[in-house]
């Protein structure tokens, strides 16, 4: 499905207002603009992310219960043991806990689940097992929704700690704490922490009170920042202040199992970044949860020995070449089932696509490519031996989570968030699995067929793509989820050296311009090359550094490319101004700030949770948006980061006074 290009409107006034106040380029007062940071001082925090401080571990509801219980078990000499998950988010948790639990001296062992034998969380089968053994048992990554099986372990004498992100069930475990930003009753400021920003929440709480460290922030900060990073949750707000300073300690790569896993990859630690955890270093962390023994990957990164940490790294770099292979298979056989069944003309808002024992460890990623390729989310199922096995990936502004909540009574087992979810299914409830999950989308999505469009922050020449522009725009970085790399428009041609697929199906294009060339490198967009016109083309990228031996260049990243015949009137917003096809009237402005009144007085108030809910009421991202923009116009909210805040006024205010209001609804 071919995706829409839009360019981002932003406010040109307070562009120029930003630039001057901040001494930034106009460039980069524009980005901030269109990511919605118009206030000076938190535009200044924004470009400063290590400067910002961490909310305080005690904020969390439960957060002293489970110091308290921790503490208990060391006076009491009590085994204990973290109950990880198996992809990069559980395993960096579970070694933050486990280092942390060392250093108080507690008798401690950890356990993951085998992907493929057991699958997600916690099992009543070992729930048996531990409590025998243990007197504590602390989860990572997992447990929200294992009611029953806390349940089992208290009934069996062994008490329980949740940390985790996900949803949960109509109930909540019946444990000492669990320690969940997500959950409606929690109070913590920030809802995005991934499942190790949770454990080294703990970890941070247990530093300062039982072994009194006054900042222990430093203590586990590189793993948590792998989780994060890995597991795609938003680097906004204090995401974004764990990673910025995360990312120079991984760079030090003082752990034995990171420097082996940089020289494994090819990965320079002066160059990592975000992108390099997310596309090299969670990788090959992730390939042995998806294909074999996940414990492993916690040795490697908690172990002191060199020569087990490299041999460990090395067969995590096998493993993911396995895995890439097995990925490819996957993709192909899914891609052809989809049009077997003709699912592309059937208009759906979700595409569910089975198949015969495809390996379950490469499900989820295989599904993250085809919701990107098909522009709709899309569920992978195996079936093996009677049972349906899925995983799914979502789109922004789709929550799959909620939609696969509407057909639990269906499962064998399920859970996840917006943005993926995994389940089970018994191969006779699979037809009604399907048609509840599609009618669930239809409700909740509208049955949205059309994919989401792809925005754009502007357009640049070519020629203006240089060392000093790269620079500029790593005042954003970190770069991820919530934040993502700026993408412009480049309209160019292909050089005398054209375009060529290299590695796994990845098209290079050596671009010309009047003052030299520059290299394009598109992931998985091989096929690509026979139907693009090289001498008119249009790329959606973003520019970087690239560095081969010692050698440092300038790309382009594609996010996608066409040629000007394909589409040429595609982008067609004013850069200053909001899209005039949009239009916001006092009562949808009256609904939207109602929301926004409710949503605050209930606690700290996010953009990802205003989007939510509005999504609920039938109201765009895009509304929400430009809406956000006009009540801080009017100065009836002010934005801080990720924030929506109201500010206290008896005043009224006109819409008028409003210079977005006015060009949305101007005649």
């Amino acid at each position: 499905m071919t995706r829409a290009w839009k360019i981002r409107p932003y406010d040109s006034d307070r562009t120029d207002y930003l630039a001057a106040d901040l001494s930034i380029s106009p460039l980069i007062a524009r980005l901030l603009v269109q990511r919605g940071i118009t206030e000076t001082e938190d535009a200044r925090t924004f470009l400063n992310p290590s400067q910002d401080v961490f909310h305080s571990p005690f904020l969390f509801n439960g957060m002293e219960q489970a110091v308290e219980r921790i503490a208990r078990a060391r006076e009491q000499n009590e085994r204990v043991l973290i109950h990880g998950d198996y992809d990069v988010d559980g395993i960096t948790g579970t070694a933050i806990l486990l280092e942390t639990l060392w250093e108080l001296g507690l008798d401690v062992e950890y356990y993951l689940p085998h992907r493929i034998d057991e699958g997600y969380g916690v099992s009543i089968d070992r729930i048996a097992e531990f409590a025998g053994q243990f007197q504590l048992m602390i989860t990572v990554d997992c447990g929200t929704t294992s009611t029953e099986e806390i349940a089992l372990a208290r009934e069996k004498g062994m008490d329980v700690i949740v940390t985790d992100h996900h949803r949960s069930g109509k109930a909540i475990p019946a444990a000492i704490a669990v320690l969940n930003p997500i959950l409606e009753q929690e109070e913590y400021p920030f809802r995005d922490l991934a499942g190790a920003g949770v454990a080294y929440k703990l970890a941070c709480a247990l530093r300062e009170t039982l072994l009194e460290m006054p900042s222990p922030e430093e203590m586990g900060l590189d793993l948590a920042t792998l989780g994060t990073v890995s597991d795609v949750v938003s680097l906004l707000d204090e995401n974004r202040t764990l990673v910025s300073r995360g990312i120079p300690l991984l760079r030090e790569a003082v752990r034995p199992g990171i420097r082996a896993l940089l020289e494994v990859s090819s990965t320079d630690p002066r160059r990592l970044d975000t992108h390099q955890i997310a596309f090299r270093i969670g990788p090959r962390i992730n390939a042995l949860g998806r294909l074999s023994d996940p414990r492993s990957a916690v040795e490697l990164l908690v172990t002191r020995d060199e020569a087990r940490a490299f041999e460990i790294a090395t067969e995590m770099h096998r493993l993911n070449a396995k895995r890439q292979a097995l990925e490819k298979q996957v993709s192909s056989d899914a891609q052809n089932r989809v049009i077997q069944a003709g699912l592309l003309n059937r208009n759906l808002p979700l595409l569910i696509i089975d198949g015969e024992k495809w390996h379950r460890g490469v499900l989820g990623i295989v599904a993250s490519h085809l919701a990107a390729q098909y522009g709709v989310p899309v569920i992978l199922m195996s079936q093996e031996d009677g049972i349906l096995h899925g995983s799914g990936r979502s789109l922004p502004s789709m929550d799959l989570g909620a939609v696969l909540e509407d057909a639990r009574p269906l499962l064998l087992s399920g859970g996840g968030h917006e943005n993926a979810v995994g389940l089970s299914v018994d191969v006779s409830k699979y037809e009604e699995l399907c048609e509840t999950l599609i009618r669930g989308a239809q409700k909740r999505w509208g049955g949205q067929a059309e994919p989401p469009p792809l925005w754009l922050d502007g357009e640049l020449p070519l020629e203006q793509v240089d060392d000093r522009l790269i620079e500029d725009l790593a005042a954003l970085a970190p770069f991820g989820q919530g934040n993502p790399p700026p993408v412009f428009l480049f309209r160019c041609e292909a050089s005398t050296y054209g375009g060529r697929i290299v590695g796994n199906n990845h098209l290079r294009l050596t671009l010309g311009h009047s003052r030299g060339r520059i290299e394009a490198i598109g992931y998985g967009m091989g096929e690509r090359l026979s139907q693009l016109r090289l001498d008119r083309l249009q790329i959606a990228g973003s520019p970087y550094f690239d560095e081969y031996r010692n050698v440092r260049s300038i790309q382009l990243r594609m996010v996608d490319v066409r040629s000007d015949r394909d589409d040429p009137v595609q982008v067609k917003t004013e850069p200053n101004k909001p899209e005039t096809t949009m239009r916001l009237d006092r009562e949808r402005l009256g609904k939207i700030f109602r929301l926004i009144q409710k949503l605050e007085h209930d606690g700290f108030l996010s953009r990802a949770l205003l989007n939510e809910k509005a999504g609920e009421l039938g109201i765009r991202k895009e509304e929400i948006y430009l809406a956000v923009i006009i009540f801080v116009e009017l100065q009836l909210v002010r934005t801080r980061g990720d924030r929506i805040e109201l500010i206290p006024s008896k005043e009224k205010r006109d819409l008028s006074q409003s210079t977005t209001f006015r060009r949305l609804n101007a005649t």
